[in-house]
């Protein structure tokens, strides 16, 4: 094995376990540091003996540079990509912060008396949902695809360009719409509770609103979203389409 591509798998390595470290997947099932480095260096192996013939005229250049600028160059590349990740499910998550609030569990989220500990309700529930539609969906393929296609495009030793500042920046824009088009539904719902509410205080002022409107709008906002939940196959399949895309142009 030639001194390129050991460096060649050091530096997929560094772009790896920077995707790894960012991405919420083994985050969320507090997987161990053991763990991300052996699966990081299988996936490093994976891509190198899949990409020599391309990769290796790329990687003998690479060392005319500084060893240590390259690992800082492939950890920025591996933490950008991960960001895509990253983004797609804080469109789960901020969708369900959303609807906490607007129903009124956030002021659960506010402290568990029992765990000593913020828990938001519907904000973890979506997360996990989203998590489980992620594999269903197969999106794991197209997301361990997207960086090994980015070693094609953005070979090791190479560096992100200005042009990949719109890029990041619409992924990041994506992330609030898609959580807004997620719960559309039962926003509407709850808007229209909201409205009815507010006429019945006009007709029964001695009625106490706050008592009667929030278990009304808990109820509700439950019923909506359970009724639309088989339905969100297709805006999660939207959101994991955006990261696909973004996997996809990030390294150009």
């Amino acid at each position: 094995m030639t001194t390129a591509m050991m460096t060649l798998g050091f530096l997929a390595w560094v772009r790896i376990g920077a995707v790894l470290l960012v991405t919420p997947l083994l985050g969320s099932i507090s997987a161990p540091p053991l763990f991300k480095v052996l699966l990081g260096g299988f996936l490093s192996i994976a891509v190198v003996a899949a990409t020599v013939p391309i990769l290796e005229a790329p990687a003998r250049a690479g060392m005319e540079q500084h060893v240590p600028i390259l690992v800082l160059q492939e950890a920025f590349i591996g933490a950008m990509l991960g960001f895509g990740v990253q983004t797609a499910f804080a469109t789960f998550s901020l969708a369900g912060s959303l609807l906490d609030i607007q129903i009124g569990l956030g002021m659960g989220s506010l402290y568990d008396p029992v765990l000593r500990t913020q828990s938001p309700i519907l904000s973890t529930t979506l997360e996990l949902f989203g998590g489980v539609l992620f594999f269903a969906l197969g999106a794991h393929r197209e997301f361990v695809g997207g960086i090994a296609n980015s070693f094609h495009t953005l070979p090791a030793g190479s560096a992100l360009t200005v042009n990949s500042l719109p890029i990041i920046a619409r992924q990041f824009g994506v992330m609030f719409e898609m959580a807004v088009v997620y719960i559309s539904p039962v926003l509407l719902g709850l808007l229209l509770i909201e409205i009815g509410l507010s006429i019945l205080s006009r007709v029964l002022p001695q009625m106490n609103i706050i008592f009667i409107g929030v278990p009304v709008k808990i109820v509700c906002g439950l019923t909506l979203l359970s009724v639309i939940m088989p339905l969100l196959t297709t805006p999660t399949s939207r959101v994991f389409r955006y990261l696909s895309a973004y996997l996809a142009e990030i390294p150009n």
